[in-house]
């Protein structure tokens, strides 16, 4: 996904750029797993896991171009993170939003 906003951000012929979820959830799907796996394994897997993630969003903040985040199911998660730097958010009657909890 960075690669990707980093080219779109350097292509004069886009425009703005939509994030959207695959299939019926707008959530980074891995969080879970990755934090479990840094728990147990070495302390540099979730350092790693967060940089990336915070990078992402770091992109996504300063982004030149128009963010449009569709929410259009599950929203949750990493997928809550990245959708709050969109300048427009459309959220459909289908949306259910999952709490972060600890």
């Amino acid at each position: 996904m960075l690669t990707k906003l980093q080219a779109y951000e350097k292509d004069s012929t886009t425009k703005l750029v939509i994030l959207k979820g695959t299939g019926g959830a707008f959530c980074a799907g891995c969080d879970v797993v990755s934090v479990l796996t840094a728990l147990i394994g070495h302390w540099s897997f979730g350092a790693i896991f967060y940089q990336k993630q915070y990078t992402l969003d770091y992109i996504l903040a300063t982004y030149t171009k128009p963010l449009i985040s569709l929410i259009n199911g599950i929203v949750m998660g990493g997928g809550a993170g990245l959708s709050v730097h969109a300048e427009f958010t459309v959220v459909t009657e289908n949306a259910v939003c999952v709490p972060f909890s600890a």
